[in-house]
């Protein structure tokens, strides 16, 4: 679950027509920012706590930029609280749609950060096939925005080579942790970076 967790904040996007963010915009964007200063302090809890009823609210029409954070913060929570079933579903919900939505697309960090929530919950939630589907289409994502070699990628590659592990397919998980430690020396050398 590690390597996309990391806090990013987001500011707020324009309303319909260029101007500022509307005001509900502005108070779910506030309701964000205090959800990831939790996030941060480790209390998962009350995130989902927080934001639950935001989300709440959502309507079938118009997801705003927001709402898809939101969401992928809610199913961060879930799924560090035990609940990976729900965090999937949350996390699978926001990533199409912030794939599609006219203020993200495929490179936002939103919508990379919810294919590696909905991966790791679905990891959590003993779905390993489809958790190894998401972590191979995170890696694509990861690769093509922050580049084979970066720290992202290559946890992302790791994380994928324990979901195969996971589904019974040791030896391609072998070769893709095999090949991430020899992206990571090619490119670090043999220094320790975790030291």
């Amino acid at each position: 679950m590690g390597a996309l967790h990391q806090r990013t904040r987001t500011t707020a996007t324009a309303a319909p027509g260029g101007s500022a963010a509307a005001p509900a915009d502005e108070r779910v964007r506030a309701i964000i920012d205090r959800a990831e200063d939790l996030a941060a302090a480790g209390r998962l809890h009350d995130v989902a706590t927080l934001l639950r009823p935001a989300l709440a609210q959502l309507s079938g029409h118009a997801v705003t930029a927001e709402a898809l954070d939101a969401a992928v913060l809610y199913a961060h929570a879930l799924t560090g609280t035990g609940h990976p079933a729900v965090a999937a579903a949350w996390a699978g919900w926001a990533h199409p749609r912030s794939h599609r939505h006219r203020d993200h697309g495929p490179g936002h960090p939103t919508t990379i950060r919810a294919l590696g929530v909905a991966a790791a919950a679905l990891l959590a939630d003993h779905r390993p096939r489809q958790s190894a589907a998401r972590y191979r289409n995170l890696v694509a994502a990861l690769t093509t925005t922050s580049g084979p070699a970066s720290g992202h990628t290559l946890a992302a590659r790791a994380d994928l080579a324990r979901a195969l592990h996971h589904a019974g397919s040791c030896a391609t998980a072998h070769h893709e942790l095999a090949n991430t430690w020899h992206t990571r020396r090619l490119h670090a050398g043999d220094t320790d970076v975790l030291a």
